[in-house]
């Protein structure tokens, strides 16, 4: 076994082990009485391979796009570092302790793929390592999401068992009356996750109908984990997740096959009519009316309770009645001031270069392009994207989009 092959196997198996944690510590505690809390310590250590197989083996950064990906990176992260010290001294009253766990999942996180575009690793290398993240979230998450909803409908769990099971109050996760809670612990993030990775799977299935000729194309996507990614995803019962899966895969069809597009109107008139008919609390039209008739009182919910005056660009907010609104993934922006994330923003949101051919989109790039789109719409309300196990998918991803191999060079640049 060469020592690439290796570091894909450890990197792949962390990751499913930080997507996992919530089920795998339930079992270890209901079997061998360990702690639930264990979990949380978890999360780095894709981090922490990383940072050992750095240690061992580099690859020098070639390409100009490469360069700037790193460059971009690097400033994120220090900027974090320096943001972390001000807030300190400016706001004694805060423990640099929560500051430090805070910006983990943001500008410190980005550690990672700092140091994961230094190792020997490809496109082809990137995009093994997410087909078999994918391919596991969806057979084994789904189905647990498929138990999960099927044991509250037969009454033979209760949500909260699930609720202590996975130790959700030790992690202060969110309450949720009888939804599925899923890897993450959330109906709403765990959503988002099933809904990537089932976009991911089926924009390759669809999209690389001819490609057996090419020598990234090694793995047969079956329709199997799409299946049922497909109605996880939907008994997860958030309604974001679903249409946006929805969407994206309507979009999908549209662009990447030369299918009769009335197929999928049908499939997305048919699964629209059931969300509509399920999750509105009385006749479907009255309730589209109200929501028309009600506009600016709807409107407020989700726009964020927030004047240019008052506008937090870098200062620790304690003011409760100023929020996000809707916008769930400005929470902790909101917190610290919006300053130090905007290298970060800027970060996540890179893939809209290619997704808006801004730059050379190829046929790899198809699917990888489409998960990240799912996280980023998901933004508009519970987003998944800072969630750890789904922040390490959507940097694999980003790796794949900006990460070149030899072959990608001698391609025609496709015309998406």
């Amino acid at each position: 076994m060469t020592a690439n092959k290796l570091h894909k196997i450890i990197l792949t198996s962390a990751i499913l082990l930080v997507l996992f944690r919530l089920l795998i510590f339930g079992l270890l505690t209901l079997f061998l009485g360990a702690s639930q809390e264990l979990a949380r310590y978890f999360v780095f250590l894709p981090v922490l391979i990383v940072m050992s197989f750095y240690c061992c083996t580099l690859k020098k950064i070639q390409t100009y796009q490469e360069r700037l990906f790193s460059i971009l990176i690097t400033v994120t992260i220090f900027v974090g570092v320096i943001s972390i010290l001000a807030l300190k001294i400016f706001y004694s009253e805060i423990d640099l302790l929560s500051i430090i766990i805070d910006m983990s999942r943001y500008n410190l996180f980005l550690i990672f793929p700092l140091l994961l575009l230094r190792l020997p690793l490809n496109k082809d290398d990137y995009r093994g390592i997410l087909d078999t993240v994918a391919f596991v979230v969806l057979s084994v998450g789904g189905l647990l999401m498929f138990f999960e909803a099927f044991g509250y409908f037969l009454e033979v769990i209760t949500f909260e068992q699930t609720y202590n099971f996975i130790g959700a109050e030790a992690y202060k996760l969110r309450e949720t009356v009888h939804r599925p809670l899923g890897l993450l612990g959330d109906c709403s993030s765990s959503g988002i996750l099933l809904s990537a990775c089932t976009v991911y799977y089926f924009v390759q299935k669809i999209s690389l109908p001819n490609s057996r000729s090419l020598s990234y194309n090694k793995i047969k996507y079956s329709w199997t984990p799409i299946i049922i990614g497909f109605f996880a995803t939907i008994l997860a019962a958030a309604l974001m997740p679903i249409l946006i899966m929805l969407i994206v895969m309507l979009y999908a069809t549209f662009k990447y096959t030369k299918v009769n597009h009335i197929v999928a109107y049908i499939l997305f008139l048919t699964v629209f009519t059931f969300l509509v008919l399920r999750y509105a609390p009385q006749n479907p039209y009255e309730y589209l009316m109200g929501y028309i008739e009600n506009i600016p009182d709807v409107a407020s919910i989700y726009l964020p309770s927030l004047s240019w005056a008052e506008f937090p660009f870098f200062e620790y907010n304690k003011n409760l009645e100023m929020n996000a609104g809707e916008f769930h993934f400005f929470n902790i922006m909101v917190t610290y001031g919006f300053l130090p994330f905007i290298p970060w923003m800027l970060f996540i949101i890179s893939p809209l270069a290619k997704i808006l051919r801004l730059i050379p989109v190829w046929y790899q790039d198809r699917a990888p392009m489409m998960l990240c789109l799912v996280f980023l719409l998901a933004i508009l309300h519970y987003s998944g994207l800072e969630r750890w196990g789904s922040n390490y998918v959507y940097i694999l991803a980003l790796c794949m989009l900006f990460v070149s191999n030899g072959e990608e060079r001698r391609l025609k640049q496709t015309n998406l």
